[in-house]
């Protein structure tokens, strides 16, 4: 057998994940990486990963970091950085397809910085980098081994007749867009940023200039401010659990916002299934209703997509960098 080893990397607005993994190839040229139309069995992950992101040290300090976490899952996995056959990257922010560039994202430090150019400089080598928003990501790992698998042995429709939203509810609020097996990154890589479509009208005021942006609304930060002490957000689910009546109104505020934003985006997308991530999506009381209340408010009365609480931990995103780069290699 022969082997490839691709290393992935999540870089999120509050941790950055490292996966070190390898496509092995049997006698007759086969990869066992995985299977899009049958169970999952392994990824082979030879070594995985995590440090803070700590954005607010600056771009400097965190590629200074990310080059330890890149040296120690090669260590970790006994692999020298050369054996690698690419790296894949995930980035909180839009991604030009072009050039592997973020454009904008909350993430700010990462706007117009060349990370690709970087690693190449930081460990002089010439190696195959791939690029995307950590959304997409996200949504392609959930396609082809989470969320779009379940779908599959539910209805029989299987990855490339799938059309699958993935939605981030973490540090920020962002969307990807999986159309029958393939990433729709749009023309200049700024699809799919729903965190900035308007939710709430004279809203609060958001980075990207609008007023009532969905993020403001939906993403962790966001519940946490919108209570007087500014608790934690799952201190606030914790004591809503509780009955306690000022986090109980604040979380079912936040339910009528999230329907109202995921009944947009299906009366914009149609999709089977919708697969939510992000610290917030591991909250079940917000699935609590979250089909049936979309199915009655949705412009297609009666019809809903299939929502999923993530199916493959959160380590999507890492997951899903490793399966568009190993998409990009055609391995």
């Amino acid at each position: 057998m022969s082997r490839k080893l691709l290393l992935g990397l999540d870089i999120g607005g509050s941790k950055i994940e490292a996966r070190l993994c390898e496509v092995i190839y049997d006698e007759s040229g086969q990869y066992q990486f995985y299977n899009r139309t049958k169970e999952l069995n392994s990824l082979n992950s030879l070594a995985v990963s995590r440090i803070p992101t700590q954005r607010d040290l600056g771009h400097d300090n965190v590629m200074s970091r990310l080059k330890e976490l890149i040296k120690q899952v090669c260590v970790d996995a006994n692999v020298e950085l050369n054996d690698l056959s690419g790296i894949g990257i995930g980035l909180p922010g839009s991604v030009d397809p072009e050039t592997g560039i973020m454009i904008n994202g909350n993430s700010k430090i990462f706007i117009d910085q060349d990370i690709r150019k970087d690693i190449q400089s930081i460990f002089s080598i010439d190696i195959d980098i791939q690029i995307a928003n950590d959304a997409n990501c996200f949504a392609l790992a959930e396609s082809i081994c989470g969320a779009g698998k379940e779908y599959f042995l539910e209805t029989g429709v299987n990855y490339s007749g799938q059309i699958g939203l993935g939605i981030i509810l973490g540090t920020g609020t962002g969307g990807g867009l999986i159309y029958k097996g393939d990433i729709f990154s749009g023309r200049d890589g700024g699809a799919l940023e729903v965190g900035h479509s308007l939710l709430v009208t004279d809203g609060s005021p958001c980075y990207c200039g609008r007023a009532g942006c969905a993020e403001e609304y939906l993403s962790g930060p966001a519940i946490q401010s919108s209570h007087p002490d500014k608790l934690p957000s799952l201190e606030i689910f914790k004591r809503a659990e509780d009955g306690n009546d000022l986090e109980l109104q604040i979380i079912n505020t936040y339910k009528d916002h999230l329907v109202n934003f995921l009944t947009n985006l299906t009366n914009l997308y149609n999709p089977h299934f919708m697969v939510l991530g992000g610290g917030v999506s591991n909250q079940d009381t917000i699935y609590n209703g979250l089909e049936e209340s979309i199915k009655e408010n949705s412009f297609l009365k009666g019809k809903s997509p299939k929502i999923y609480k993530h199916q493959i931990s959160d380590s999507a995103g890492v997951l899903g960098a490793i399966f568009l780069l190993k998409e990009k290699l055609n391995l």
